[in-house]
């Protein structure tokens, strides 16, 4: 008995360690991580800015801070807007001095149900989510207390989402959309509306869940007395002939924005003749960052 229950002890020992060594290595992960890089850095040096930019990798890609004058950019890639709100909001009641005007995104695809899938990235962003808020709004409450836990006590079993490919990501930057021949740019853009977006009508574009938190960041700008501009990032022609085949539909968004007080900044069609500022049929490469930096500038310049 004493033999057996010392081969128990000893099993359950080695899960002890091998629980923390697996805690020690996200940990060390976690602070090679991009995305918490750039939070731990803003919080160490805040910056007072004219523009704060927010939002997914089209705000990532196309904004360069150098060129804007007065910006700062805490956008990252799969931000979607129910973890922008959680961002937004943590800013706001701990740095809402820092900034006068807050630039969050208004491209079409950002309120889609396609859209929440990024919401695997939720170990980025667990130093703001509130689980048990977004548990009662998505009627998720025992998956968002099962996520909760795991952040806490084994965040370790999203390691492999973790890695970072932040090779690949730079070599994006410079890629040529417009080499490639027109059948396969319609094909790209067909594929992330319809495929990645599921988006097969007009009353199948907007989610529920996304539009909530929508008004709740328009609530929670009112709130704090911030004024902000929603931006509509270039996407290539490819894109709009997608968009113009799905037929007129209600822009929900817009509507909410506009009622509430808040300017819309479109240039979404900036660039449909300059394919060679995009590396896929929505993402701006290095050049098309420059170019729309220079653009937003200029926009920019009157507020």
């Amino acid at each position: 008995m004493n033999q057996r229950f010392k081969h128990i002890s000893f099993f359950f020992a080695l899960l002890i360690a091998f629980h923390f060594a697996l805690l020690w290595l996200y940990q060390q992960t976690e602070k090679k991580s991009e995305i918490v890089q750039l939070f731990e850095h803003y919080e160490e040096n805040p910056v007072e800015s004219k523009f704060l930019f927010l939002g997914a990798s089209h705000t990532k890609r196309a904004i360069n801070t150098s060129i804007v004058k007065s910006s700062y950019s805490l956008a990252f890639y799969g931000q979607n807007n129910i973890n922008t709100y959680y961002v937004l909001k943590y800013l706001l009641e701990n740095y809402g001095d820092n900034y006068e005007y807050i630039c969050l995104p208004n491209d079409f695809g950002y309120y889609t149900k396609r859209a929440a899938i990024n919401l695997d990235k939720k170990f980025f962003y667990k130093r703001f989510f509130n689980f048990n808020e977004y548990g009662k709004l998505s009627n998720t409450n025992y998956e968002s207390w099962k996520e909760k836990l795991y952040q806490r006590y084994f965040p370790y079993v999203e390691l492999k989402g973790m890695m970072s490919p932040k090779g690949e990501r730079l070599a994006k930057e410079n890629k040529d959309f417009s080499i490639y021949d027109e059948e396969r740019k319609q094909k790209i853009a067909f594929n992330y509306i319809h495929n990645e977006h599921g988006i097969d009508g007009t009353n199948k574009i907007y989610d529920s869940l996304s539009t909530t938190y929508l008004n709740m960041t328009l609530d929670l700008l009112k709130k704090h007395r911030k004024k902000a501009v929603f931006i509509s990032y270039p996407h290539s022609n490819a894109m709009q002939q997608e968009i113009d085949e799905i037929g007129s539909y209600k822009h929900e968004e817009q509507a909410l924005i506009l009622n509430a007080g808040f300017e819309i900044l479109d240039l979404s069609k900036a660039f449909l003749k300059h394919d060679e500022y995009f590396f896929d049929a929505h993402h701006l490469n290095k050049k098309g960052e420059i170019h729309f930096s220079h653009l937003i500038q200029e926009k920019l310049s009157s507020f």
